[in-house]
Formats: structure tokens, sequence, C-alpha cells
């Protein structure tokens, strides 16, 4: 009986300790998943720590290679805006002290501040797709024979000549002959009716003002330009080197004047200098003078109705 038991002990511990060994092995086997896993999951972390961190420096450089690069533009835009006005400023014969102004959509500039109309602010935009920047001089100031302040909207030079030109912002229908005095301005289909200078004759007085500084041997051109709102419906006789158009058309203007003047590019400049050595330097007195000059001419405060 005693080695019966002894038997049946040896036989249930070497059945069980292959049990116990195998539990003992597969909670290794866990742990060590456990920590493996741990492990894994802290180098990945890491890992992930270490790209969050190299792409934030990697921001970090640029933006910094951003800001210098917006700096730079900045800096050289700055200096070519130095250069530009200093180009213009040397034009129009200027001190560093005296104000200069940059038209409105245009890389032109101004000496001095105004307000031009909507129509004067087109036309530039306009010439300068034509003309050379430094060969468009906007709203001009000069001295006629009877002493009296000539204001012209802009003046521009190229080879085939000066051209010189009268901007009108009318709406409606407009008629007119080169003969008369008076144009029409016809609204609301013909309901309303206003009247305004003949503008081919207010450019006659405007060229024989700029025939007298450059001379007789340079080809003028006299371009009468009205915005697009409105509508040349009847204009005739028109004189020969003037045009009047819409200003839709002015580059088929430009383009369809034919010269034989092939001026140079030392001319041109020639002809710039003249006529801005001629320019009464513009301000806000010598503009409340030209007024007060055709108000005057005009005389409509001496009519008694």
């Amino acid at each position: 009986m005693k080695e019966f038991s002894e038997e049946l002990a040896k036989g249930i511990f070497s059945g069980i300790l292959p049990i116990l060994i195998g539990l003992f092995i597969f909670v290794l086997l866990i742990i060590a998943v456990k920590f493996g896993i741990s492990w894994i999951a802290s180098l990945v972390k890491e890992r992930l720590r270490d790209h969050a961190s190299d792409n934030k420096h990697q921001k970090i450089i640029r933006r910094e290679r951003w800001m210098q690069e917006k700096a730079r533009q900045k800096r050289e835009a700055e200096e070519e805006e130095a250069k530009t006005i200093a180009k213009w400023r040397r034009l129009y014969n200027l001190s560093e002290e005296a104000p200069l102004f940059k038209v409105t959509g245009t890389e032109l500039y101004m000496p001095y501040p105004v307000e031009i109309t909507d129509a004067e602010n087109d036309l530039l935009v306009e010439l300068e797709t034509h003309f050379r920047k430094s060969c468009i001089m906007p709203d001009c100031y000069f001295e006629n024979v009877k002493h009296k302040t000539v204001q012209i909207d802009s003046i521009a030079i190229n080879e085939k000549g000066v051209f010189i030109f009268e901007s009108k912002d009318y709406a409606g229908w407009i008629f007119g002959n080169g003969n008369y005095t008076k144009w029409t301005q016809i609204l609301a289909y013909g309901k309303r009716k206003n009247y305004f200078y003949n503008p081919i004759k207010q450019n006659a007085g405007h060229i024989a003002t700029v025939r007298r500084i450059i001379g007789d041997n340079i080809k003028i051109y006299s371009v009468i330009v009205f915005s697009n709102r409105g509508e040349l419906r009847d204009i005739d006789v028109v004189p020969k080197a003037t045009y009047v158009c819409s200003l839709w058309r002015l580059a088929e203007v430009i383009s369809d004047i034919e010269s034989t003047a092939e001026l140079s590019q030392s001319q041109i400049m020639e002809i710039r200098k003249k006529l801005q050595r001629a320019c009464i330097r513009p301000n806000e007195n010598v503009r409340n003078k030209h007024v007060e000059e055709i108000r005057d001419e005009l005389g409509t405060d001496r009519v008694y109705k």
C-alpha cells in the first residue's frame, strides 16, 4: 500500500510538472510580450517625438527663410521704388523735399497732390500701354501768349510726334461739329440737353501753346478722348491731325496714325525737356488761378437775366 501511494504520487507529480513548467513558460512569454510591446511603443513614441521635433524645427527654418525672402523682396521693392521716384524727380526737375505722387492704377508720377477725373485717370492707364512712361506727361500747366494758364490733360511723345490729349467724361449721346463753338450732350433719350465748349477748339489752343515751346517742325496730333460712358453719334468737320474717339478705340487711333516723322530717342527726350522746362510748377494756387481765368473768360458772372 505504501509503495502504491508512492507510485501514484510520482505519477501525479510527473504529470503536473510539465503543466507547471508550461504555465511558467506561458507566464514568462506574456511578461516578455508585455514588456516587448511596451518597449516597442516607447520606441515608436520616441521616434514620433523626434519626427515631430524635426518637423517643427523644419517649419521654423522654413518660416525664417520665408520671412528673410519677404524682407529681401521688400528691400528690393523699396530700392526699386526709390530709384523710380529719383528718376521721376529728375524728369520733373524736383528737389528731394518736393512731393511726388503716384497716379492710381499706373506707374506714372505727378509732382503734386491732385484729384484727377476718372476720365483722365482711365486715359493715363491706357496711354501706359502705348508710350514709354518717361514720355507721358500728365496734367501739364503752361503759360500762353496772353500770359494765362493753359492746362493740358496729358501729353505723350513717340517717334510719330507729340500727342496732345483732351479727355471728356460725358455720358449719353455726343453731337458736334469742328467749326461750332458748342457741342451737345443728350441724356434721357432726348429729354435733357447740355452744351460744352468744342473740345477741338479747346485743344487747338493747347497745341498753339505747345507749338510755341517745341517749334514748328515737330508733328503734333490732337486727340479728343471721350469716356466709354458716352456714345459719339454725329461728329464732323474734324481737322487734319485731329482725332475724336471713345477710350475703347484709342489704341486703334494711335496705331492707325501714319507719320513721316521718325523722331529719334534723343529728339524725343529733347522735346520732353523743352516741355518740362516750360511747364509751370503745379500747386493748388496754380490750379485755382487757372479755374479763375476760365471763369473770367466765360464771364457767366457778368450775365444778368
